[in-house]
């Protein structure tokens, strides 16, 4: 959040050197602007990516966020959402920062259908079971991870291999 730091190093008379550090003020947002959302009220993903005016900026932190507002969508269904930073303007004079995000949304998915392959013993139908995923069922990517943690620790299977989305 110390976007406005400066350093400044100076030559002592014995020729040794003195930095001084200036931490500046902390950058705080004055303005953000997140378009395509909704989903999500435009003011909730604001509060969520901590852009609300007169927050503390700091991009490291707006990374972190926006990966967390990815899986709050994953969750609602919303599997392959995109946020991208439109633009980021910086006042040094007030240390302010303006914010624009935009968000594809897409669109939600379900489940059409599940296929199981390579099997030898067991029926399809067990496996299917096992997996826990339904035809309908909203699709978000922990889906198939629980999916796939099901199966390995059934112990029926000697090799499970990580399931695959089709997308039609």
């Amino acid at each position: 959040g110390r976007l406005f730091a400066t350093i400044t190093v100076q030559m002592e008379a014995d020729s040794s050197y003195t930095v001084m550090v200036d931490e500046g003020a902390p950058a705080r947002v004055r303005r953000s602007r997140i378009s395509g959302t909704s989903h999500f009220p435009e003011t909730a993903v604001q509060h969520d990516l901590e852009l609300s005016p007169g927050d503390t900026f700091d991009p490291r932190r707006l990374t972190t966020r926006i990966e967390s507002l990815l899986s709050k969508y994953d969750a609602a269904g919303y599997p392959f959402v995109q946020v991208w930073v439109d633009s980021i303007g910086i006042d040094a004079d007030s240390a302010a920062v303006d914010v624009s995000l935009y968000v594809v949304e897409g669109v939600t998915r379900t489940v059409q259908g599940v296929v199981v392959e390579g099997l030898r013993k067991t029926k399809p139908d067990r496996a299917v079971k096992i997996a826990g995923i339904k035809p309908g069922t909203p699709y978000r990517s922990q889906l198939l991870e629980d999916a796939y943690l099901r199966l390995v620790a059934s112990g029926i299977f000697s090799d499970v291999g990580y399931p695959t989305v089709r997308i039609s």
